[in-house]
């Protein structure tokens, strides 16, 4: 781990937005919630759940189930790693639709072909099996993969943390009904079978993005970027992996009748209030707020591990923290990633591959270890070394992770802007960015407002981008650029949006690149930009540094 890697991951401040020169994502600019996207990711993960659950309905043929769920984690996870390493090859793939038509297929036929192994015998019950786990492992991870990049690219955070509570009505809804008399468990399975195509149906609605979170993303070196998905992915494995541990332990093939439960209502109306706080925050860009929700999780997840001795008398109530304690956890999770994907110039489909391939390997494991391990548990095992090893262990994690503390430039409380340096070794003062010299990668020089007002003629920005570009060049945040030229955030993205657009350049770095060009040609013409060759060798040679 660097040096320069000093803050916590996540840390509460007081400071407000202006103070340190950042602004939450998705509050730049209230936009309203788009009930397609909301509904279609809460149509998806209900169907993840949906999937392996609905054949608890019938528990006569239930024997040989919990392999396919298994199986089902491992391909989602082999699915994702090449998708991590070929992001840049598998993001325009997810985007289109035939990918993601044939995703929804092989999660409706996965779903179908569950129950059918469940009625099979020998070897057409081991090939059944087999074939859904391969065809639900390979959906549950891509498909997910492709609404978190729409999203991403979309900035719409409060439509994200909606769609996790809205999952969890529809759960709770369908759960209920499964269980009425009236209601054949068939008719849950073709509900399970429908909805991933109803997902799919509102994701390739979805017109293409544009502008995305609207934030000037700040370049980082790959060492910080390394150290940063490393920290993230050992809090993901070490808490997902106690909650998977800790839900099979508590409920041990009873998810649906807790989802149905009393107590899940209780917990419902608690999501809801959760999550109605976390979108106030972040439409007012209160990013203080947000340190309650992995301070909760933290809490939670240790009672739940020391409530391990005492799960037999109250087993409902026991997964109810562990759920809930997930739930923060998850929300924590999902604005980390969109955080570091909106502002970091890195891409979704890199973030979100490791996150949910770490995710789908943890739960397999909490799986495995506790199926390894039920036959001393039926049998009155003590648990209460396992009770105190998993609450060390969760502390560790967070302690790691999720240490509190004070640090600038934090969304959500996470110091992404102390933790990912642009290479440098001190932290940055508030609101000023480095931005390298034109001709020099240190210092502005004498002649950079002279390089920005050519560069400007030629492209033929007004007088206000002029002076966006020149500050921009400076490496100046959004925040200060509104403070030194006296106009609101909005029209500071909105100067700087048209200067990219003219500039042709889709990133800050692209834009100081094509500072730096122009300052080569004008240093060709003895300092004077208008000694140069010509505009035709001049815009080749720009072209050529701006693509070096």
């Amino acid at each position: 781990m660097e040096k320069t890697d000093a803050g916590p991951l996540i840390a509460r401040t007081s400071a407000s937005p202006a103070a340190n020169g950042e602004t939450t994502p998705a509050s730049e600019s209230k936009r309203d919630m788009d009930l397609a996207m909301l509904a279609g990711f809460a149509l998806f993960q209900a169907w993840v759940t949906l999937c392996f659950f609905t054949p608890q309905l019938f528990p006569a043929q239930q024997t040989s189930m919990w392999h396919i769920y298994e199986v089902s984690l491992a391909v989602s996870a082999l699915a994702l790693i090449p998708c991590a390493v070929l992001h840049a090859k598998a993001a325009p793939i997810l985007r289109g639709r035939p990918a993601r038509w044939l995703l929804a297929a092989c999660a409706a036929a996965g779903t179908a072909l569950i129950p059918c192994s469940l009625f099979a015998t020998g070897l057409t019950a081991a090939a059944l099996a087999t074939i859904a786990a391969l065809l639900t492992g390979m959906a549950s991870g891509l498909l997910n993969l492709a609404w978190c990049q729409e999203f991403a690219e979309r900035g719409s955070a409060t439509d994200f943390v909606l769609s996790v509570v809205v999952s969890s009505i529809i759960i709770y809804v369908l759960t209920n009904l499964a269980y009425s008399p009236s209601v054949s468990p068939w008719i849950m399975l073709v509900v399970s079978v429908v909805v991933p195509i109803a997902s799919c149906i509102l994701l390739t609605r979805q017109r293409p993005a544009t502008s995305g979170f609207g934030q000037l993303p700040i370049p980082v070196d790959v060492r910080s970027r390394r150290s940063f998905i490393v920290r993230l992915c050992v809090g993901i494995f070490v808490i997902s992996f106690a909650d998977e541990f800790m839900r099979n332990f508590y409920l041990n093939d009873t998810d649906l009748a807790f989802y149905s439960s009393q107590v899940n209502l209780v917990l419902l109306v608690l999501k809801i209030i959760v999550s109605a706080l976390v979108v106030t925050s972040i439409r007012g860009k209160r990013r203080e707020d947000f340190s309650f929700l992995y301070r909760a999780s933290f809490l939670l997840a240790l009672v739940s591990a020391l409530f391990l001795p005492y799960a037999q008398e109250s087993a409902n109530i026991a997964y109810g923290i562990t759920n809930c304690g997930a739930f923060l956890f998850k929300l924590t999770v999902l604005l980390v990633s969109l955080e570091l994907c909106a502002r970091h110039e890195i891409s979704a489909v890199l973030v979100f591959a490791i996150v949910r391939a770490v995710w789908s390997l943890d739960l397999l494991l909490g799986s495995v270890l506790y199926t390894a391990n039920a036959p001393q548990f039926a049998a009155g095992a003590d648990v209460g070394p396992l009770a105190v090893a998993l609450a060390i262990l969760v502390a560790i994690a967070y302690l790691f992770v999720f240490t509190p503390g004070t640090s600038n430039g934090s969304f959500g409380g996470v110091s992404l802007s102390s933790l990912l340096r642009r290479g440098t070794s001190q932290p940055e003062a508030a609101g000023d960015a480095p931005g390298p010299a034109p001709g020099s990668g240190t210092a502005p020089g004498p002649d950079l407002d002279e390089v920005c007002d050519e560069l400007a003629r030629r492209h033929s920005l007004s007088g206000r981008e002029t002076d966006v570009l020149r500050l921009l060049a400076r490496g100046r945040t959004t925040t200060r650029i509104e403070a030194e030229l006296g106009i609101s955030t909005n029209t500071v993205n909105t100067h700087v949006r048209h200067v990219f657009q003219k500039l042709d350049v889709h990133s800050r770095q692209e834009l100081l690149d094509a500072v730096e060009a122009q300052a080569e040609l004008a240093a060709m013409g003895e300092g004077n930009p208008d000694q140069r060759r010509g505009p035709e060798q001049d815009a080749e040679l720009a072209e050529e540094q701006v693509a070096r």
